[in-house]
């Protein structure tokens, strides 16, 4: 399966107080997490509310951890790189791109659009 995805979850489930305090967050079994953090073999894939679950426990859309899931490029990764590099040329919007993160990705591509504009169109 996907490395990435397993580091995710073995990270969130840290976060939320280990495997049975996350499970019981979650509403899932601690096996379903153990199976979803890859500690289990198993071919059969995790099923959609598993994903929500999840995505519940780890505060993140059903949609980054189905594209984490799978493997595939995550919008959110880019955005967020994006923010970092202009925070970074201007210390000044630090604090308004981090903001604007934690309303949504919809929110903070808005945000880094317009700072673009802004600083091209003085």
């Amino acid at each position: 399966m996907n490395e990435r995805f397993y580091r995710w979850v073995e990270e969130t489930v840290k976060r939320n107080g280990g495997w049975r305090k996350a499970a019981e967050k979650a509403g899932l079994v601690h096996a379903t997490l153990l199976k979803a953090a890859g500690r289990t073999k198993t071919d059969r894939m995790l099923d959609l509310e598993t994903l929500m679950a999840l995505a519940k426990l780890g505060n993140v859309s059903l949609a980054y951890v189905i594209n984490l899931y799978l493997g595939q490029s995550d919008d959110g990764e880019r955005l967020a790189l994006q923010a970092q590099r202009l925070a970074q040329e201007h210390p000044e919007l630090a604090e308004v791109l981090l903001a604007a993160a934690d309303m949504g990705y919809d929110v903070l591509r808005d945000v880094l659009r317009y700072a673009r504009f802004r600083i091209e169109n003085p």
